[in-house]
């Protein structure tokens, strides 16, 4: 996806939550397949939603009657329908759902056609949208017809865990395969080997790249251990700071306490030491995630597609939200040496990476 599509992408999502004050609504599971859903409902009947949330849709109906094929408009359609079921605020059980993913679909089927040149990072939108909805068949479809029209990062990011659920070793290779001659060299290139060696089940790289050509398994390798020899880098001067924080409380802890001035700082506030992780999502849909004491007292909540990386701190705690219910699923106490964080394809647990040490 192209950087002008993702910033559009991240507005609609900040604009759902600020819909979300509005209330949620429980979730229920959605049928297996489009054609078990029912038919359409007339374009008003939005009685069933916030009444900003439905202005908000209505908008966007007109926005999309005046200027079919707009792709920005219809990113921000189904994006603003995906964000609105996965955090119930449309009801998944009400008709008025299936209308609006049927719009969603064909929004995003006539950008597709109407702009050639940017079809298979629509396809790869879409294929996230019909995933993010439950649409499971019709988003593997969507996602291999991106493929189809140009192999892409977006489209393999979220096909390859499919195919590593299903067990479907050969397609994933070929995949990646199919894949490598349309990724630039650098950040890119590396992107790929990483996301095609993680989800091939081997636990060597020549193994989990034996597709590749020589140059690119010794790209990956030389690559890997500079990444690595940067953290190792990175966690030293971790392990320095934490002891000469220990060695300074140990110090602090001789003195007589005397009334602290006003305005001071209370010792308890002393943040822990700056920790760069990388979160990645095996869960087949979008993840919320929140990092602070604990949900609603403070701190910052992210949704999880793609990898990031975020800056945090040691002893800062990471929960897993449902975003129906408002409440945590799980939660975990970041530690120094933490590289990467997964969230498992359960959706409901992590999985840690330490120093080398995989999850």
């Amino acid at each position: 996806m192209n950087a002008a599509l993702r910033t559009a992408f991240l507005s609609s999502l900040l604009l759902v939550w600020l819909l979300a004050a509005a209330g949620c609504v429980s979730r229920v599971k959605p049928a297996e397949h489009a054609e078990e859903r029912g038919a359409s409902e007339p374009e008003d009947d939005l009685g069933e939603l916030s009444s900003h949330l439905a202005q908000r849709i209505r908008t966007l109906r007109a926005d999309l009657r005046e200027r079919p094929g707009d792709v920005r408009l219809a990113l921000r359609f189904a994006i603003l329908v995906q964000t609105g079921i996965s955090t119930g605020l449309i009801p998944r059980t009400a008709a008025v759902a299936n209308v609006l993913v049927r719009e969603g679909i064909a929004a995003l089927d006539r950008a597709a056609h109407e702009n050639p040149e940017q079809r298979a990072s629509v396809l790869a939108i879409k294929g996230e949208f019909l995933l993010g909805v439950g649409y499971r068949r019709e988003g593997r479809e969507a996602l291999e017809s991106s493929m189809e029209t140009r192999p892409n990062l977006s489209a393999l990011q979220q096909l390859l865990p499919l195919l590593q659920y299903e067990k479907q070793d050969e397609t994933l290779r070929e995949q990646c395969q199919r894949t490598r001659p349309h990724v630039r060299e650098g950040d890119e290139r590396y992107a790929l080997l990483e996301l095609c060696a993680r989800y091939s089940g081997k636990s060597k790289a020549e193994e989990a790249l034996a597709w590749a050509s020589e140059e690119d398994r010794t790209f990956f390798s030389k690559e890997t251990e500079v990444r690595r020899a940067k953290k190792e880098a990175e966690l030293a001067e971790f392990r320095r700071a934490a002891e000469e924080a220990r060695r300074t409380r140990s110090e602090s802890a001789s003195v007589p306490v005397v009334k602290p001035s006003e305005g001071a700082a209370p010792a308890s506030s002393a943040a822990g030491l700056p920790l760069e992780v990388e979160f990645r999502n095996r869960c087949p849909q979008r993840v919320e995630l929140f990092a602070g004491e604990a949900p609603g007292k403070g701190g910052t909540s992210f949704f999880l597609g793609p990898p990031t990386r975020r800056r945090l701190r040691s002893g800062e705690r990471v929960w897993i939200i449902d975003s129906a219910k408002g409440t945590a699923k799980a939660s975990l106490s970041l530690e120094t040496g933490m590289q990467r964080v997964e969230v498992r394809a359960d959706c409901t647990s992590f999985a840690v990476e330490r120093e080398g040490k995989q999850p």
